[in-house]
C-alpha cells in the first residue's frame, strides 16, 4: 500500500517543486531587471530634428544616449539628404538612459521617376 502511494505523490510533488522553482527563477530575474533599469540616471531627450546625422549622432551621445537608430529613411520635399526629420522618444521628453533613440533620415526629395503612378 505504501508504494503505491509514493509512486502517486512523489511524481506529484517532484512536478510541483520544479513548477514553484521555476516561477521563484521568474521572479527574482524580472525583480533583478527591474532594479537595474530603474537605477539608470534619467536623461532629456535632445532636439534632433533639422540636424544632419553625424551631429545629431554627437547631440544623443553628449546628452547620454548610447547610440541613435535609423529606423527609416524617407523622401522629403524640404529636408536635405541626411537630415534628420523625425525623431522618438520626442524632443524634451524625460528617459532613463540607455533607451533607444530612432530617427527617420531624409533621402531629400523624391525624383519624378520614384513617384507612384497617379
Amino acid at each position: 500500500m505504501q508504494s503505491h502511494w509514493r509512486e502517486v505523490v512523489f511524481p506529484l510533488g517532484r512536478d510541483v517543486l520544479i513548477l514553484v522553482g521555476l516561477v521563484l527563477t521568474f521572479m527574482l530575474s524580472a525583480t533583478a531587471a527591474l532594479y537595474v533599469s530603474m537605477r539608470r540616471p534619467v536623461v532629456i531627450v535632445p532636439d534632433l530634428v533639422g540636424q544632419r546625422l553625424t551631429q545629431a549622432e554627437e547631440t544623443a551621445q553628449r546628452a547620454g544616449f548610447e547610440a541613435l537608430e535609423v529606423k527609416s529613411r524617407v523622401y522629403h520635399e524640404t529636408a536635405p539628404i541626411n537630415t534628420i526629420v523625425e525623431q522618438w522618444p520626442r524632443a524634451g521628453m524625460p528617459v532613463r538612459q540607455g533607451q533607444p533613440l530612432r530617427v527617420s533620415v531624409s533621402l531629400g526629395p523624391a525624383h519624378p521617376s520614384s513617384k507612384p503612378p497617379q
